[in-house]
Formats: C-alpha cells, sequence, structure tokens
C-alpha cells in the first residue's frame, strides 16, 4: 500500500484502518520527516563520537515516545538501526533523572564536563543523510 518514497498507491488520499480511523498521505509524511530526523540525527551523533552503532552497548529511550514505541517496528522502519536486545524502553524517566541530580549533588559537575551541544543542522553531512533516512525499508 506504500512504496519506499512513502507514497500510497493507486495515488489515493488515505489508507482506512477501521471505521472512521485513517491515515492520510499528509501523515504517512509527517511521520517519515520525524522517523528521518531521529535517524539522521543519531548518525550524525554517532559520526561525531568517531563511533559505529555496534560500539554502543545499550540505547534508552524515554519519554511518551519510550513507553509506547514498538521496538520491531521501529526498527523495521528503519527509525533505529540497533538490535532489538540492545534497545531498553524506560518510559517517563525525566523526573527520575531530576530526582537523582537534586540528591547526588556531585552528578552535575561529573556529567556536565562529558556534554557537547552539536548543531544538527549545520552539519554538512546532515541534509544528505536526512533525505537518506526518509525512505521506508521494505518489509
Amino acid at each position: 500500500d506504500i512504496d519506499i518514497s512513502g507514497q500510497l498507491s493507486d495515488n489515493r488520499e488515505k489508507i482506512t484502518l477501521t471505521g472512521p480511523v485513517s491515515l492520510s498521505q499528509k501523515d504517512f509524511r509527517e511521520f517519515q520527516l520525524a522517523k528521518a530526523a531521529i535517524a539522521a540525527g543519531l548518525d550524525i551523533l554517532i559520526r561525531h563520537l568517531g563511533i559505529s552503532y555496534d560500539d554502543i552497548d545499550k540505547v534508552y529511550i524515554a519519554g511518551a515516545f519510550g513507553t509506547f514505541i514498538n521496538i520491531e517496528n521501529v526498527i523495521k522502519l528503519g527509525m533505529l538501526e540497533f538490535p532489538a536486545d540492545k534497545i531498553r524502553k524506560l518510559g517517563n524517566s525525566a523526573l527520575i533523572g531530576a530526582k537523582m541530580s537534586l540528591f547526588d549533588q556531585d552528578a552535575i559537575p561529573q556529567i556536565l564536563p562529558l556534554c557537547k551541544h552539536i548543531s544538527l543542522e549545520s552539519d554538512p553531512a546532515f541534509q544528505d543523510v536526512y533525505i537518506g533516512k526518509m525512505f521506508f525499508m521494505q518489509m
């Protein structure tokens, strides 16, 4: 029903899932842009670190995204390029992180030197990687 570029087959405007619930071509496009941004962002960050996906032992996914994500599907769609056994769903963990930093006075001075801002949009490779990540994997 959807080709690798995200286009609905037969020039349809939407796919009906059940009753009044449907997904439009615009819905697929919005998802495609978000998927590409996540996948490209990971690629650029990994390049800046000078490592490969294989060098990463665990991937933690937090927030609502981490609560409701279907790990197998995001791997199949090309959003995450890690084996499923490396991905851990944390759910809504922001409060836990805030508590940890509040009660461990040494945490922030230890973590801060490890943090670095990377501007994805100003990275010369970002646009090409982003466009390449828009395509859907064949399922």
